[in-house]
């Protein structure tokens, strides 16, 4: 596109996410990201540039902190470590309903006490699904010197140490975010500690069957038939309605 002054810009990309619904929760400031490269990481930009995203760190910033769910439907999350540049042991995980105390691991960056069963984030991508009844999705990592826990850090603001935005969210296209964490409450925002990448989606009960004329009638008749299903080399009943898409 053509800016008035004749120069090349950028065609905005509308983005259009279904559920979870994100929600910035009144946010609307842009987090100076450090890109400075210290102590030989490599910073954020660099981390999405090698992962083929087409982001900059700066302009590309979502605000959102959670993740509306529309009637308590069941959440389906596949999560893909991208990168981590810390001093900090991680544990990524979600939490639902605005309380991290429910938080559910996903994987972790080393290995943790007290974490033996979760995964290693070489182990992933990995696929879960958030039972019904939430109404928010939120994410956070838990930071460990070693062993020993240091803090937990949110999307959700209000969760962290001071209330500060620990996470940086993109959103490169429907339903598809990367959220990148920083680990340390007053730290170097280079937000380079932890980059993971997150599809959503939800799966929502198919309303009941309501027919209309004529109605059907049982005739008072409620016996369940035991259908044969083993037919001397015949396609069974069940496999009939299978090839038929039913």
């Amino acid at each position: 596109e053509i800016n008035k002054d004749g120069n090349c810009v950028p065609i905005p990309v509308t983005v259009d996410n279904t559920c979870p619904v994100p929600d910035t929760l009144g946010d609307s400031t842009t987090e100076n990201v450090n890109i400075t490269g210290d102590n030989g990481e490599q910073t954020l930009q660099t981390i999405l540039d090698n992962a083929n995203y087409s982001l900059d760190v700066q302009t590309d910033q979502k605000q959102f902190q959670v993740w509306n769910v529309t009637g308590g439907a069941k959440i389906d999350i596949n999560a893909k470590f991208i990168n981590e540049f810390a001093h900090n042991n991680q544990v990524f995980g979600y939490y639902v309903n605005g309380d991290t105390s429910n938080f559910v691991p996903v994987f972790k960056t080393a290995n943790v006490v007290g974490y033996d069963s979760t995964p290693l984030s070489s182990a992933g991508p990995f696929t879960i699904t958030v039972p019904t009844g939430a109404t928010t999705l939120g994410f956070a990592i838990k930071t460990y010197d070693g062993d020993t826990f240091s803090n937990t850090m949110a999307t959700q603001n209000s969760l962290n140490p001071n209330s500060k935005d620990q996470v940086v969210v993109y959103n490169p296209s429907s339903d598809n975010y990367v959220l990148a964490f920083e680990d340390i409450n007053g730290g170097d925002n280079d937000f380079n500690d932890l980059v993971v990448e997150v599809d959503l989606g939800c799966e929502t009960t198919p309303p009941p069957v309501e027919n209309t004329c004529p109605a059907p009638d049982a005739v008072g008749d409620t016996t369940e038939e035991t259908v044969n299903t083993v037919n001397n080399g015949e396609e069974s009943l069940q496999t009939i309605l299978d090839n038929a898409n039913y």
